[in-house]
């Protein structure tokens, strides 16, 4: 990655990450084995859901169609 600034150029030699939701699917897959329980649920999901509707609704628009049949709109200026 390179990173430019009025400062100058500086570059980055980084690794492809670690699967971020392997903590949250491990917690998920033991609470289902009985060995533990999940904070998440539900309700935790769907206001998930939500904030993530409103950060992304000014790059893809509405999520109410097939948004991702109109790729060429995304990021358009609204």
């Amino acid at each position: 990655m390179k990173l430019e600034t009025a400062e100058g150029v500086e570059e980055f030699d980084l690794q492809n990450p670690q699967c971020v939701q392997y903590p949250f699917i491990q917690t998920m897959v033991n609470a289902l084995l009985g060995k533990g329980e999940c904070a998440s649920n539900g309700r935790t999901a769907m206001r998930t859901a939500y904030v993530m509707d409103v950060a992304l609704q000014n790059y893809y628009g509405s999520r109410e169609d097939a948004f991702w049949q109109r790729e060429s709109e995304w990021g358009a200026k609204r």
